[in-house]
């Protein structure tokens, strides 16, 4: 078997490594960022995580060493499990926005649940008790906070 062909059997080895919990791969998550093969005999891959914890990624390791010291030919396989910085992951330090001492804010990923007037409620209740208040409504397929 040459080159090619080994590493056409290790990817197709990779794609039966579930990922833990569910039904697709390792391969089709996107976290085979490389296979190689250095020397005769010797496997190199290298896996990208995000946030996995490390019992997760320990299991995902030893199911690819199984799946791929399975293989013929191959007599060792060395896993590098690479931390992959997802775009968002650093969130920001929020900033403070000068004489504003408290933010609250009213949320909910359904529509129609009353955010508007639980919002126009409560900045009202804090202005009638004597609260300076601010109401910013951030809706911005159909903000309504002025109409009430």
């Amino acid at each position: 078997m040459n080159s090619e062909q080994a590493l056409a059997s290790v990817w197709e080895a990779l794609k039966r490594v579930t990922y833990p919990g569910y039904s697709r791969d390792i391969v089709s998550f996107g976290m085979v960022k490389s296979v190689a093969a250095p020397e005769e005999g010797k496997v190199d891959v290298e896996l990208w995580y995000s946030t996995e914890p490390e019992p997760l990624r320990e299991r995902i390791r030893t199911e690819v060493e199984q799946a791929l010291q399975g293989l013929p030919g191959v007599q060792a396989v060395r896993v590098e499990m690479v931390r992959r910085e997802m775009p968002g992951m650093h969130v920001p330090t929020p900033k403070k926005i000068p004489g504003v001492r408290h933010v609250l804010a009213v949320a909910s990923a359904k529509g129609g649940v009353g955010k508007s007037t639980v919002a126009v409620n409560l900045a009202h209740a804090l202005s009638d008790r004597g609260r300076r208040v601010g109401l910013l409504d951030a809706d911005i397929y159909g903000p309504s906070a002025t109409v009430m």
